[in-house]
């Protein structure tokens, strides 16, 4: 009984390898991702801060405009000049205006949470989807030398057997591949492009066309921008976050059974129970399905304009 070949064994389980080396480097990338929305995360809290120190300003400004001048004679009918210090001074006078002062503030928030949802996208596009494209080559190249094993090979048990190794790398990129690039990084995506920018785009182009934003405005503005957040929140911890663990899982999970069962497959076509509890491994493989994310999608108006929700769980 011939035994299979150790060139194309070893470069089947390199390649394999080389994918689990592919993964490691997307923990790392998905990490940079979580780095990136800090920092914007930390730069909305901090223009929020300033924000509400700009507030508290005017509010004691307006308070000490609003404060009746006192006297000791308060029996006299005559009115009480108020010292000169009480007088507003020229600087004063250019802070009362509330309303110029929040256009830039709010144009700001906007913009950071735009930013931080354009973040996901981008590590979608550069990061994710090209792990995704790796793994599909790989899957790829498997099949290809399994198939050029199957062509020099006259033993009809071991050809069954690559065939069981050919089935299982197909089935990979049906449900983890295509699983993953399509109903999940893809769906998170166009959720991202299609309703959550286009909302909040307008909404900037909105508040730009405004040659004055007031405070009140500018407070509605806040509140909706939270729920924004929250839903960004949901959306990394849930969707992008939670799919990025699963897929690591399932996919160490698959490469650890094909090495095993390569390294087991000289001795596994010689006796035909073995062969037997081959084909049932690899039949295990089948069972493995990615549990889908079960995300719901919905729409409201909250005083700033309608926002849409993708809740993952």
């Amino acid at each position: 009984m011939d035994k299979v070949p150790d060139e194309a064994k070893e470069a089947i389980l390199k390649a394999i390898e080389i994918s689990k080396k592919g993964q490691e480097e997307a923990i790392k990338q998905i990490a940079e991702l979580k780095s990136e929305v800090e920092k914007l995360k930390k730069e909305v809290e901090e223009l929020k801060a300033k924000n509400e120190a700009q507030t508290k300003a005017t509010e004691e400004i307006k308070k000490q405009k609003s404060e009746p001048s006192t006297s000791e004679n308060t029996k006299t009918t005559k009115p009480v000049t108020p010292p000169q210090s009480q007088v507003p001074t020229k600087t004063e006078k250019v802070v009362v205006p509330v309303a110029k002062n929040f256009k830039d503030p709010v144009l700001s928030s906007i913009n950071a949470q735009i930013e931080s949802y354009k973040a996901i996208t981008r590590w979608i596009d550069s990061d994710m989807m090209s792990l995704l494209s790796q793994r599909e080559n790989m899957l790829n190249g498997l099949i290809s030398s399994t198939n050029s094993l199957i062509a020099s090979e006259t033993d009809s048990s071991i050809k069954y057997a690559y065939g069981l190794f050919i089935d299982a790398y197909n089935l990979d990129k049906t449900q983890i591949v295509n699983f993953y690039r399509w109903e999940i990084f893809d769906f998170i995506k166009k959720h991202i492009n299609n309703e959550k920018l286009p909302a909040l785009n307008s909404e900037y182009a909105k508040f730009s066309a405004k040659p004055t934003v007031s405070e009140a405005e500018y407070n509605v503005a806040v509140q909706s921008l939270a729920q924004y957040q929250n839903d960004w929140q949901s959306l990394y911890d849930d969707g992008v976050k939670k799919a990025m663990v699963q897929y690591m899982s399932q996919t160490n999970t698959k490469d650890e059974m094909y090495q095993r069962l390569w390294s087991q497959l000289s001795a596994a076509v010689s006796d035909l129970k073995k062969t037997q509890a081959l084909e049932s491994s690899l039949n295990q493989l089948y069972m493995q399905q990615p549990k889908p994310l079960n995300c719901t999608f919905s729409s409201h108006y909250n005083g700033f304009g309608t926002v849409g929700s993708l809740n993952c769980y």
